[in-house]
């Protein structure tokens, strides 16, 4: 019986065979660990907010108000750059503000001094500080 004595051509095509066989193993390995690491960098966070309703609901509280009002939303407030509910007022059509020191002192609607207005918050009527009704 004849032995197989392999030749260094037969070794080398052997181990190159071998390695290269383990090569997709290691390569699947590595893609795995990096799909994760996609998926763990490409989930967003999204955030849908939804205004409609305020819109609606201060909408419907100027058509069926029994005077001539406007509405600010409390998304309208927190939307708006303003520090104090008199800057806040004052981007409404109509009326303007008297400014001491950089911010809205009195309100004025139409030209009506600020003691013929009062503004609610809530329903409930918005006191001041100067003795007044005028809107601070």
């Amino acid at each position: 019986m004849k032995t197989f004595k392999p030749s260094a051509i037969t070794l080398a095509l052997l181990t190159s065979g071998l390695v290269f066989t383990s090569y997709p193993l290691l390569a699947q390995d590595s893609a795995q660990n990096s799909d994760q690491g996609k998926q763990e960098e490409a989930i967003e966070r999204i955030e849908v907010r939804g205004f409609s309703s305020s819109l609606i609901q201060s909408l419907n509280q100027k058509r069926f108000g029994d005077t001539v009002s406007e509405q600010l939303s409390a998304d309208d407030l927190g939307g708006l750059p303003d520090v104090s509910m008199a800057d806040a007022l004052t981007r409404l059509p109509g009326i303007s503000a008297v400014r001491t020191g950089g911010q809205a002192a009195e309100i004025n609607i139409r030209g009506l001094s600020g003691d013929f207005v009062f503004s609610t918050l809530n329903g409930r009527e918005q006191v001041s500080t100067s003795g007044s009704r005028s809107i601070e």
